[in-house]
């Protein structure tokens, strides 16, 4: 097993298990600090992309958690904030507002695109 095919390996292993306590314990932020901890430390866009995609799949469940929304923040900033990113992020916050509209976390998230 090669040196990146290991680091891939325990980074997806530690993901996988912030992604357990967070879905166990209701906003684990300490989850979450661990999760961008490993993803800051790992310099691939691939791999930021890769979170992106699976995070927004995972908020639509848990739109009242903003750990998450902040988290994707952090990821877009990481991809360096393309256009078709933001525009796509911001169109998704909204189809969530529209369903849940009294989540402040996704008044957040959308405000924060307009701040960018």
């Amino acid at each position: 097993m090669t040196q990146l095919n290991m680091e891939d390996t325990l980074l997806s292993e530690e993901l996988e298990l912030c992604t357990l306590t967070a879905d166990r314990y209701y906003s684990n932020y300490y989850s979450w600090s661990h999760r961008l901890f490993c993803v800051t430390h790992h310099s691939s866009k691939q791999i930021w992309r890769a979170e992106l995609d699976r995070m927004r799949k995972w908020r639509e469940m848990n739109v009242s958690q903003y750990c998450v929304f902040s988290y994707c923040q952090y990821l877009l900033s990481r991809l360096g904030l393309q256009p078709d990113d933001l525009a796509y992020e911001y169109s998704d916050v909204c189809e969530l507002i529209d369903l849940y509209p009294g989540h402040q976390s996704l008044w957040y998230h959308r405000y924060s695109h307009i701040v960018i």
